[in-house]
């Protein structure tokens, strides 16, 4: 081999080398980066719980939940399509209280250790609306707002309306169904003032009297 053949042999391997040290340095570049972003994820971890104190401003977020030391949620807070949101949970993860905002306005809803509504507080095109329910969710009182007054209704435990107390143009009356919720008696007045009693049969047969009859 002449001295050029060996020559351009050692550049040869140099080269070859110094390109196999470059590969190498660069996977080290790169693992030693990736060894730090760890350790700052790690920092950032780790620092979190202390940063639990932290007051903010304001604070932007579509949802916002809250759970004990458990993990179990006891709150949240979000948005729907007709407005904001929020439900509280007991220990056990059942909602227990909801507050809502529909179309008609906002709504107020209570549950017992069950799940099951006991009481609603709502806003309809009438007015204001308070529904009462059994431990089952059967409706059981509503007590509301109509386009001639205020109505009372009583409902029996399959939630059929007994009894409607009511004001009208004339005045007040009370209304008697029975357990189908048929009109078997009523007490109202007329357009004179005057007082009637009207009392039927599941049929609707009856007799009305009025005062002076």
């Amino acid at each position: 081999m002449t001295t050029e053949q060996r020559i351009e042999a050692l550049d040869t391997k140099v080269s070859k080398s110094t390109e196999s040290l470059e590969t190498s340095v660069r996977r080290q570049r790169i693992t030693i980066t990736a060894l730090i972003l760890v350790a700052v994820a790690a920092v950032v971890m780790a620092a979190a719980p202390q940063s639990r104190d932290a007051t903010f401003d304001e604070i932007t977020t579509k949802t916002l939940n809250i759970v004990n030391d458990a993990g179990k949620q006891q709150a949240v807070l979000t948005a729907t399509e007709t407005g904001g949101v929020l439900v509280t949970y007991d220990s056990a993860e059942v909602p227990q209280v909801g507050l809502h905002a529909s179309q008609t306005g906002g709504q107020l809803v209570v549950r017992n250790s069950a799940g099951e509504t006991q009481a609603e507080l709502n806003s309809n095109e009438e007015g204001g609306a308070l529904f009462i329910l059994n431990s089952a969710g059967v409706i059981q009182a509503e007590l509301g707002s109509k386009e001639e007054g205020g109505a009372l209704y009583i409902y029996n435990s399959a939630g059929e309306p007994q009894v409607g107390l009511g004001g009208e143009k004339a005045g007040g009356a009370i209304y008697v169904l029975n357990k189908n919720g048929e009109h078997v008696a009523g007490f109202s007045t007329d357009d004179d003032g005057n007082g009637v009693i009207d009392v039927s049969n599941h049929n609707g047969t009856g007799q009305t009297l009025q005062r002076g009859n």
